[in-house]
């Protein structure tokens, strides 16, 4: 899945500069990638879908190989996985009955390894299946990202602006030093950042949950 990545680290430094007088801007860009891993590694609200090939026997798949993941950004973690459209389930760890499949067998779910990009499928196949697998994935940006996904400014602008402020307000015997705004920012930051993590998990639909009142007959 294509992200359009047209912001830069500028779309929230030429609004939050002026509010920090003396600042070093290489102080600043440091302090604003942190924010930006800080956001989505809590929130997960950066999601995309990656197709990959299913390998054969006991292989860990490892996402960063994947044509659909570009250089911008890292996988955080691993949200679902479907195999020729069948989900798969999640297991805490290696199955003890570990079996490999037969060639024309299908695995069951998958595990986690110790990496946040890479698992591996449980039963292995006997023979791989291109293109068989659709990962859905939360993403953060790269630490020496130097453009980032377009919802930075359409979407999250507020809550990554307090998050960043709140780092620079934090730093002791500066000019722009605020330590009580600081804990205020990053009060609401944390208070954003929990806004959509739910957001998330009703896959950013905000309608209502709706079912027949108790007694209807359909």
């Amino acid at each position: 899945m294509a992200t359009e990545y047209t912001e830069s680290l500028d779309t929230l430094l030429q609004d939050t500069i002026p509010e920090l007088p003396g600042v070093v801007r290489a102080v600043a860009e440091r302090e604003l990638r942190l924010t930006f891993r800080e956001f989505f590694e809590r929130s997960f609200a950066w999601r995309s879908v990656l197709t990959i090939d299913a390998p054969a026997g006991d292989t860990a798949v490892w996402l960063q190989d994947s044509n659909d993941l570009d250089a911008n950004s890292d996988v955080i973690g691993i949200l679902h996985i479907s195999m020729n459209g069948v989900p798969l389930a999640k297991y805490s760890a290696k199955p003890t009955d570990y079996v490999q499949t037969t060639a024309g067998d299908l695995p069951t779910g998958f595990y986690m390894t110790s990496n946040p990009d890479e698992f591996k499928l449980y039963p292995s196949l006997g023979t791989a299946q291109p293109g068989s697998l659709e990962v859905h994935v939360a993403l953060t940006p790269k630490i020496d990202a130097t453009t980032f996904p377009r919802q930075i400014s359409t979407k999250y602008y507020d809550a990554l602006r307090e998050g960043f402020l709140a780092r620079m307000y934090a730093h002791p015997n500066k000019p722009y030093s605020a330590p009580m705004v600081a804990v205020q920012m990053r009060h609401n930051f944390r208070r954003r950042i929990g806004y959509y993590i739910a957001q998330a998990k009703q896959g950013y639909n905000d309608a209502q949950a709706w079912g027949y009142p108790r007694g209807w007959r359909k």
